[in-house]
């Protein structure tokens, strides 16, 4: 049987080279909501799985494959699903102390343990045959599978099992060799067959049967009621026999446990791994079901992508109510900053362009028509905290803080989400920080999407840096006609907020008219 240890989540030559998210990250990123489709208590360990991704392009290109078949072929993730938590239930459960003693009814049970095992594994290979797969993390997986199925040791040691008929009827009785001493003593034995036949004596055996009639008490007398065919030794050298035969029902006892053991820790596999699969296909499953695309996305040096939207309005909007975007975020131009109206989109696009890099890592669908996103090493995410959070040190010394730490441990690798950062002072205040950081993040060589209403930031940061590395995005730049369309262009001078004041009654007239 292969020894060979595989991962549905890792290359086999794989670093297991990873970035890792926080909670608090992920809920930024605005994919909190999701887990409300899983049970409680395997919500934390979606945010353990979630939160490691892979930097390595293999990797995610092997999680690609591999959760394009589990879409492609539902009937077979299901079965993998089901196969693998019952291999870990049955890899877990503990044995009491007689369950390990040499005794007929403990090895009857390793058989029957054995047999179920089998069928498991042969049904699950009859699945992958009906299946169309074409990753090769489940082709490594199913050659793996049938490997086992057809080593030597398997065939011979199932074609045993077999012998067993029908359990639920009992074993009438087994078959044991004895070995014998010069004094016709018996020195070992070994089982040879189990039978659902009770032993008939034939002609030969009628010769002994005075000794085995005489010595029926002390049979009776060993506790695990293992019986020979026949003795030519005196009923007395019968209470000998348990401790002769022991040794080889030990033996056998083991070797199905050991047997089960190793095919267990293969379908484990599946109970490891798949929970992070299952995250993938409910979240494409669930979206597409409501009409929105998903694709898989391609690998390259710029961020674009078409036809992108927010997963939450994907969950809670029809696909007629939600604006897809066009988005090319140029790796020549490392500084993009999105100005725009209030409630143009700012934040929404912001996380919809996480989203999209985040879950393309991990190996998932993103949310889009097709795209194309680069590898990033880190994400650096810079979003406002609760005011709970910010006590000790107020909102701007909290984010200071909080960037500075952010900043030390990145690298040009890096990409940093900031979503009005640096809002919790004077505007004059804000704008100064806002251009020294964007500075700092351009001379590390770093990438960053900074979302803020100062207007003036682009034109000021022009002064610094190299206008060619600064994209200016705008967002709701025609709040009538065209809400919510992120495009390039110079920021508009203005958020739209005596606008909306205005649309709420926020204004003196309104006001005033209310005292009557």
């Amino acid at each position: 049987m292969s020894k060979q240890v595989m991962s549905l989540l890792w290359t086999i030559d794989s670093e297991k080279t990873t970035f890792g998210l926080s909670k608090k990250d992920m809920n930024d990123i605005g994919i909190d909501w999701f887990f409300d489709y899983f049970e409680a208590e395997k919500q934390e360990d979606l945010y353990t799985l979630l939160g490691e991704v892979p930097v390595d392009i293999d990797d995610i290109q092997y999680r690609q494959g591999i959760l394009d078949d589990f879409v492609n072929n539902p009937d077979l993730f299901e079965k993998l699903l089901m196969d693998g938590q019952e291999a870990y239930h049955q890899m877990t459960l503990s044995k009491f102390s007689f369950e390990k003693e040499a005794t007929v009814y403990n090895l009857i049970k390793r058989v029957s343990e054995v047999d179920n095992i089998r069928t498991m594994l042969e049904d699950l290979l009859e699945n992958f045959h009906q299946a169309k797969i074409k990753s090769p993390g489940l082709i490594q997986y199913h050659e793996l599978l049938q490997e086992i199925v057809h080593s030597r040791l398997y065939e011979a040691f199932i074609r045993d099992v077999e012998k067993i008929k029908s359990l639920s009827e009992g074993v009438k009785s087994i078959k044991i060799g004895l070995n014998l001493n010069d004094y016709l003593q018996p020195v070992e034995a070994i089982l040879l067959d189990v039978s659902e036949e009770e032993f008939k004596y034939g002609r030969f055996d009628k010769k002994i049967e005075y000794y085995v009639t005489q010595g029926v008490k002390e049979v009776m007398l060993i506790p695990r009621k293992i019986f020979a065919k026949e003795t030519v030794a005196p009923p007395d050298a019968l209470n000998s026999l348990e401790k002769i035969v022991e040794p080889a029902m030990l033996q056998l006892i083991s070797f199905c446990d050991q047997f089960t053991q190793k095919i267990l820790q293969v379908l484990s596999i599946l109970h490891q791994d798949l929970p992070y699969y299952d995250v993938g296909v409910t979240m494409h499953n669930q979206l597409k079901k409501r009409g929105f695309e998903m694709t898989i996305p391609e690998w390259g040096r710029d961020y674009k992508v078409k036809g992108l939207f927010h997963l939450n309005l994907g969950m809670t909007l029809e696909p007629s109510q939600v604006i897809l975007n066009t988005i090319h975020l140029d790796k020549n131009r490392p500084i993009n900053i999105l100005t725009g109206a209030n409630r143009g989109g700012k934040t929404t696009i912001t996380q919809s362009i996480m989203q999209t890099i985040w879950l393309g890592q991990l190996g998932f669908y993103v949310p889009a028509q097709s795209a194309t996103i680069p590898l990033i090493k880190e994400f650096k995410v810079h979003f406002p905290r609760e005011e709970k959070e910010t006590v000790n040190y107020g909102r701007l010394g909290e984010e200071c803080n909080r960037f500075k730490a952010m900043f030390e441990d990145s690298s040009k690798e890096s990409f940093f989400f900031m979503n009005e950062s640096f809002s919790g002072t004077s505007h004059h205040e804000s704008l100064q920080i806002s251009v020294e950081i964007l500075q700092a993040i351009y001379q590390k060589g770093s990438f960053v999407l900074f979302n803020t209403h100062l207007h003036e930031l682009v034109e000021s940061l022009e002064d610094k840096i190299n206008s060619e590395a600064i994209q200016s995005l705008v967002a709701g730049k025609d709040m009538d006609k065209s809400p919510y369309i992120i495009e390039p262009g110079r920021p508009l001078g203005k958020s739209y907020g005596i606008e909306i004041a205005k649309k709420y009654g926020m204004n003196y007239e309104s006001l005033i008219a209310l005292r009557h």
